[in-house]
């Protein structure tokens, strides 16, 4: 038998644009900052760098990343 927990399932219409790498101890962002579709962006760190992330939808074309 094969469970899903909730944590597991994937939402596939969404994704992450990767907006650029920071430094992790010293890179900020500024309060407020919106990316692609006004959706906020954010760190993701790991280890010495992080990446600054905000979601998109997938079948978003980057050619279309106007608003």
């Amino acid at each position: 038998m094969t469970t899903t927990r909730a944590e597991d399932v994937v939402d596939t219409d969404r994704g992450f644009f990767v907006y650029g790498v920071i430094d992790s101890e010293t890179g900020r962002v500024p309060d407020g900052l919106t990316g692609v579709e006004d959706t906020p962006v954010r760190v993701v760190p790991r280890g010495p760098v992080a990446a600054v992330v905000g979601e998109i939808d997938l079948d978003r074309t980057t050619a279309d990343a106007r608003t």
